[in-house]
Order: structure tokens, then C-alpha cells, then sequence
């Protein structure tokens, strides 16, 4: 895999890593919300 492949992939792998804790954090707020 060339460099410019590989930073892509970092990338997404970043990215889609972001996005998994930011959807736990919406949960978390949607079902402490739920409980109020």
C-alpha cells in the first residue's frame, strides 16, 4: 500500500472512530434525558 493509500485509510479509520463515540454520546444524552 503507497503512502497516499495509507493516509486515506488512516483516515477513515479516524474518522469512522469519531463518528462511533459521538453516536455514544448521543445515546447516553438521549436515554439520561429519558430518565429526567
Amino acid at each position: 500500500m503507497n503512502e497516499f493509500m495509507k493516509k486515506i485509510f488512516d483516515r477513515k479509520i479516524f474518522d469512522s472512530k469519531i463518528n462511533l463515540v459521538n453516536t455514544q454520546k448521543s445515546e447516553q444524552a438521549r436515554k439520561s434525558r429519558k430518565k429526567n
